[in-house]
């Protein structure tokens, strides 16, 4: 069967999923069958921890833990002389195939928001799109600053190749 769950936010910030699978369990049917656990989550930070603790009350059970990492890249304008120029605008996107087994690529644009808690100008992936005008719009661009850096985190190493675009240049 499929069941959907909301995850809810623990007393230590931690957001959780609890699944109650006794009844899946008692049933001895069920026993040595495999269970699979699917799971979408926007990851926004480089380092993602997950850990599945199992626990029935009377047992105790080592946690399974499978930690991920995201990538992150520092992309650098530089002009004549190698000076560095502020105020470069940029879109981030990957290629991948078209579902109709055509071989033909299409890209894919990063949704990105601009980490405000960082000094060093950073922006962090929330999401992707095929639409354009979506990507290149004002408040989704990747900005210079004053050294000519912009930091782009929260990169899936699935994709091996990122591009960046500029779309509009520095004065």
């Amino acid at each position: 069967t499929t069941t959907k769950y909301v995850a809810v936010t623990t007393n230590n910030g931690k957001k959780q999923i609890v699944l109650d699978l006794s009844d899946v369990a008692a049933d001895r049917n069920n026993a040595n069958k495999d269970v699979v656990l699917k799971y979408q989550a926007k990851v926004t930070s480089e380092v993602v921890r997950n850990e599945v603790v199992p626990g029935d009350g009377s047992h105790n059970f080592v946690p399974a833990v499978d930690t991920l990492y995201t990538g992150k890249v520092t992309l650098t304008k530089t002009g004549e002389n190698s000076a560095k120029l502020a105020d470069a605008k940029f879109v981030l996107y990957r290629t991948i195939e078209k579902e109709d087994g055509t071989k033909e690529s299409v890209k894919k644009y990063a949704l990105v928001s601009k980490d405000t808690a960082k000094t060093n100008n950073e922006y962090v992936v929330t999401g992707w799109t095929n639409n354009e005008a979506v990507a290149k719009a004002e408040g989704n661009l990747i900005v210079t600053d004053s050294n000519g850096e912009a930091v782009v985190r929260g990169l899936d190493s699935t994709y091996t190749d990122y591009y960046f675009e500029e779309v509009v240049a520095p004065n």
